[in-house]
Order: C-alpha cells, then sequence, then structure tokens
C-alpha cells in the first residue's frame, strides 16, 4: 500500500477501478447527506408530535386569539400583556420549513444516489469486461468477500479475508481512529464498498471462487 495515486497514462482497468473509486467517495457522502436528513425530519417529527400531544400547540392556539383582544384592553393592560405564543409560533413555523428542506435534501439524494449507482454499475461492468489480462489477479471466494467488503470493509474485513495484512491493518487503523476523525473512516468505508460492489459483478466458477484485480493504489 505504498503507492498513493495512479500513474498518469494509465489506461483499461486500473483507471477504471480509481473511476469507480471516486464515485464511491461521491457515493457514501451522498448517502450520509440523506442519512442525517432523515433522521434531522425523524427528530423534528417527535418533537412536533410530542408537543401536540402534550397540548403545547393548543395553548399556543389558545393564546394566540388573544392577540384580537389585545386592541381592546386599557394601556396597563395591554402593557402588562405577555405574548407568549409569538416564540412559540416562530419555533413551528421554523420547523416545518426545515422539514420542507429535510424532504427536499432527502429525495434529491435519493435520486441522485439511484444515479450514482447506475453509472457505477456501468463502470464495473467495463471492468469486468475488459479483455486484457489482470495486473495483479487475486482469486477469492464470492460471496465471503463481498460480504466482508460492505459489513465490514471500513474495518479491513474483506483484506484481512484474502491475507493482505499489511492493507487489512492500515485499514482497521484507520477505521478505528474514523470514529474520533471521520474523515478516515469515510475513505475506508467508500473503497471498501468500491471492492465489494466490483466483485458482484464477477462470476464465480464451480466452488464459488472469482478472480479480481488487487488494486494496490491508495485512490
Amino acid at each position: 500500500m505504498d503507492k498513493i495515486f495512479l500513474p498518469k497514462g494509465t489506461d483499461g482497468r486500473m483507471k477504471d477501478t480509481m473511476i469507480l473509486h471516486i464515485m464511491s467517495f461521491a457515493l457514501v457522502a451522498v448517502l450520509m447527506i440523506m442519512l442525517f436528513s432523515s433522521f434531522g425530519i425523524l427528530f423534528r417529527s417527535v418533537i412536533e408530535l410530542v408537543m401536540v400531544q402534550s397540548g403545547v400547540f393548543d395553548s399556543i392556539i389558545g393564546v394566540s386569539n388573544d392577540y384580537e383582544n389585545v386592541m381592546n384592553m386599557g394601556l396597563m393592560d395591554a402593557a402588562a400583556y405577555n405574548p407568549v405564543s409569538a416564540p412559540m409560533e416562530m419555533v413551528s413555523g421554523i420547523m416545518k420549513v426545515m422539514n420542507t428542506i429535510g424532504y427536499v435534501v432527502t429525495f434529491a439524494s435519493m435520486a441522485v444516489t439511484i444515479l450514482l449507482v447506475v453509472f457505477m454499475r456501468k463502470r464495473a461492468k467495463d471492468i469486468v469486461e475488459d479483455p486484457f489480462p489482470m495486473e495483479n489477479p487475486l482469486k477469492v471466494k464470492k460471496v465471503p468477500y463481498v460480504l466482508l467488503g460492505f459489513l465490514l470493509g471500513a474495518f479491513g474485513g474483506h483484506l484481512f479475508y484474502v491475507k493482505n495484512t499489511k492493507r487489512a491493518l492500515i485499514f482497521l487503523l484507520l477505521g478505528l481512529v474514523g470514529s474520533g476523525i471521520p474523515i478516515l473512516i469515510f475513505y475506508t468505508t467508500a473503497i471498501s464498498f468500491a471492492d465489494a460492489f466490483i466483485a458482484c459483478f464477477y462470476k464465480k466458477d464451480e466452488e464459488g471462487y472469482i478472480v479480481i484485480e488487487d488494486y494496490p493504489y491508495w485512490l
């Protein structure tokens, strides 16, 4: 894992793999945005439900109706009036606006995710159908490799499986440190997702094995 970038002028399967990795970075970023916006909608919906169930909104409406009587109050009564509903109405309005933005962001992220998966699928098929021999062929069991790549790839699960110990330990370290520095686990998640995604398109033999390209670069 001492090589960082693909050499300039490289074409074919290696270049397609690099592009797929970049697409995977974009996909993971979009999925994270969609996840956070979805949780935001859920959180605000729960808060709003609690406020409705507790009668807060009803009290707001009741107090709001009193505004019509303010003009009929005497000067001293009007001065003593406490319009507590105004801040609450503002909070309610802000929550509705944020929910609307959250829905827009969530559905937009979903559309971008579908688009990225379509492009990644095409790129993966180009990699699989490349007629030239692999530079670093690696024979692995398809199902365990794919499952470990998707589920534990951020911590090097699929790399430990293929006994790529050096790279696996680096991924494990980055994944663990990534709990405090998210950009690190973001990297390992994106790369491992791309690795597992490519493997999905290789046809396994009678024993369940596939031959994949052992991509030796950081990107």
